[in-house]
């Protein structure tokens, strides 16, 4: 399994504003992983809150857009559509990406896990994702990101699973970086 770790102290600090304590991408297999685990300098209520707006997922993302997001159930269940174009070298595709989500928030923190429904609905045999937010101080969040997507498309050996690792990774950062910007915008 090929896999990149990096620390908080080996980034640079204007790259990041948050403070990067772990990331690891790659696959086994057709299996492809993310693990992210941040700390943000922004309240837990508030990076809670941006992260489930999933209407707005493309103010986070600009990669990513919401096709079709059904009202939230009484539990917090959502039924979410997303699109995005995946590019290796000049060959593009639009990846479609249907997901049932269940959003908790409990006071200093809250999760949101998504289960991927297969094809047709997707462009993804399976997968997972689950999104932890908790307090860790005054003002301050962790954010804990786990994933686990088994695509249901070609990749070309070699070329593609680097270039969709190098995707998840910077898609990732971006993602953060925005998620930390807008819930400071969201403090009183």
């Amino acid at each position: 399994m090929r896999c990149l770790l990096l620390a908080a102290g080996f980034l640079a600090a204007p790259a990041y504003p948050y403070d990067l304590r772990e990331l690891s991408i790659g696959h086994q297999g057709a299996d492809y992983r993310v693990s992210l685990v941040a700390e943000l300098a922004a309240p837990a209520a508030a990076v809670y809150a941006r992260l489930a707006d999933f209407a707005a997922l493309s103010a986070l993302n600009p990669s990513l857009q919401v096709q079709a997001l059904s009202p939230p159930t009484a539990d917090g269940r959502q039924h979410l559509v997303s699109q995005a174009e995946f590019c290796v070298l000049r060959l593009c595709q639009v990846l479609r990406h249907s997901q049932q989500v269940h959003s908790l928030w409990s006071g200093q923190g809250g999760s949101i896990v998504a289960v991927t429904e297969p094809p047709p609905a997707s462009d993804f045999q399976s997968g997972e994702s689950d999104w932890t937010v908790s307090a860790v101080g005054e003002g301050r969040s962790r954010l804990r990101f786990e994933s686990r997507l088994r695509p249901d498309f070609w990749l070309a050996p070699v070329l593609g699973p680097w270039m969709l690792e190098r995707r998840l990774r910077e898609e990732t950062l971006i993602t953060v970086q925005r998620l930390e910007s807008q819930a400071q915008e969201r403090v009183p």
